[in-house]
């Protein structure tokens, strides 16, 4: 077995774990870890879990002893794929390079080293070679996790997260229709892909215009036809206790496939391992939806709007957000206990996703025309905190911020102050989704700012009625 090109079972099994990662294991990295013995086949396969859980090395391990003894799984010959560099410091958990010398695989194939400064500083190949481990990069694994581990490797290099600026238009090019919103365009198929998505970021942001037009939500929600038919297969009323509130008639097949850590992914081809492509595929994908259903707290974004010193808040907004956080709340009250893990010291009012409001003001912060009583109407949404910028430069602000809460994958959800906000600050590793149906019609409408800049996607599917592309500020670049 070549360790440089793991074969395409081992492939799609860390991209497939990579992907369950992503939006889960936040803001550690979504690293993806496989076992094998000697002749390739996998034997288990993991990922990091959320924050104070296991690291995917911790957890390969252990899933892998759940059927054997200690002593008989390190005694057995098996060869040892992670997306990322093992980490080599103690955090919430011990190094799993430790780990890993102690069950003494026979080799261990690497994707991407680990940018992160307490990883670097101990770094040491060696160890691994003078414990008999063959140490190895494989460029296939690199490339095929690239768009799981970016974000992380963002935030740990530039100090910010990677930004998905997203819209979502009619045929003539409009978001919104004047002065309207709560406007659907995306058709049934693509909505059910843009509810995967949301579970799959750490941040969903918002402008003052759609806070006050669309009244948003925000948070993850399962589509109804998802969570009907998972009922179905299971006899099971939990699958509906999150559904979407908004029917989308998803019509796509949708079906079991392999891929669980009990039912190993074997004679696969890799076609496509990007996350847009991931997203299309697995929203049709009953066993990826059964995941985000059994971590569904842990899939939350937190959710984030901007807003104005003179905007008025409605109270309709505030009940929503409070009802979609007691909700959670009673959840985590009645399904997550903790108790197994003595390090982890949050509680479990702690594990709420966060609701952020970056309220714009001038140059001078002490004195603001929103009023006390409205920020109390909003600090009474559980786990809500406000947080003052000035108006002048707060895409950047925003994005310091975010930084420190740990954010690796930010979604812009619009509209044009946050589109031309951001359009202008985005980086090499930025993307913007553009979602066109070519059927529903918005003659007179709001256009996003950035479109007639949008050139040579670089990522282009239909769905249905739907065009999805997606494209990088350096290639719009390079058509000026």
């Amino acid at each position: 077995m070549n360790h440089d090109s793991p074969n395409d079972s081992i492939q799609e099994s860390i991209v497939r774990e990579s992907f369950l990662a992503l939006g889960f294991s936040s803001p550690n990295p979504p690293v993806a870890a496989v076992i094998t013995d000697e002749s390739g086949r996998i034997l288990v396969s993991a990922h990091t879990q959320r924050t104070g859980f296991n690291h995917a090395e911790r957890e390969v391990y252990r899933l892998w002893g759940e059927d054997l003894s200690l002593s008989k799984a390190k005694s057995l010959p098996h060869h040892l794929f992670v997306s990322l560099e093992p980490c080599t410091h103690f955090g919430r958990t011990a190094p799993c390079r430790d780990l890993i010398l102690d069950r003494k695989p026979k080799s261990i194939s690497v994707g991407c080293l680990d940018p992160n400064p307490l990883v670097v500083e101990k770094r040491n190949s060696e160890v691994y070679q003078q414990a008999g481990i063959e140490w190895k990069f494989s460029e296939t694994l690199k490339i095929s996790t690239k768009d799981y581990l970016e974000p992380f490797i963002t935030r740990i290099t530039h100090n910010r997260p990677k930004i998905i600026l997203k819209t979502v238009v009619s045929k003539e090019g409009n978001f919104a229709p004047e002065n309207q919103g709560n406007f659907s365009i995306s058709n049934a198929a693509s909505n059910c892909v843009l509810s995967l998505l949301r579970s799959k970021v750490d941040c969903i942001l918002v402008g003052p215009k759609t806070v006050t037009l669309d009244n948003p939500s925000l948070d993850f929600r399962i589509p109804n036809d998802i969570s009907e038919l998972l009922k179905s297969e299971n006899n099971n009323s939990n699958y509906t206790q999150f559904k979407s509130s908004d029917s989308n008639d998803f019509q796509n097949s949708i079906s079991i496939q392999a891929g669980s850590k009990y039912n190993p992914i074997t004679d696969v081809e890799i076609v496509n391992t990007d996350l847009y492509s991931r997203l299309i595929e697995y929203s049709k994908d009953s066993s990826i939806w059964k995941e985000a259903i059994e971590h569904y707290v842990f899939y939350q974004p937190k959710r984030a709007f901007v807003i104005d010193q003179y905007q008025a808040i409605d109270s309709k907004f505030i009940e929503k957000q409070i009802k979609i956080q007691e909700a959670l709340r009673t959840y985590i009250q009645e399904n997550i206990n903790d108790h197994t893990n003595s390090q982890l010291t949050e509680s479990k009012n702690e594990l709420l996703p966060e609701v952020i409001f970056f309220l714009l003001e001038g140059k001078d912060l002490s004195s603001t025309d929103f009023s006390s009583n409205e920020i109390d109407r909003l600090l009474k949404i559980p786990n809500s905190k406000i947080i003052k910028l000035e108006s002048e430069n707060f895409g950047n602000q925003i994005l310091d911020e975010l930084n420190l809460l740990g954010v690796n994958l930010l979604l812009i959800e619009g509209g044009n102050l946050l589109y031309k906000e951001f359009f202008d600050i985005l980086q090499s590793q930025d993307e913007i989704l553009y979602v066109q149906n070519n059927d529903i019609s918005i003659p007179k409408g709001k256009a996003p700012v950035f479109a007639d800049k949008l050139k040579n996607a670089f990522f282009q599917k239909e769905i249905n009625s739907d065009t999805w592309k997606v494209f990088k500020k350096e290639e719009l670049c390079l058509q000026v």
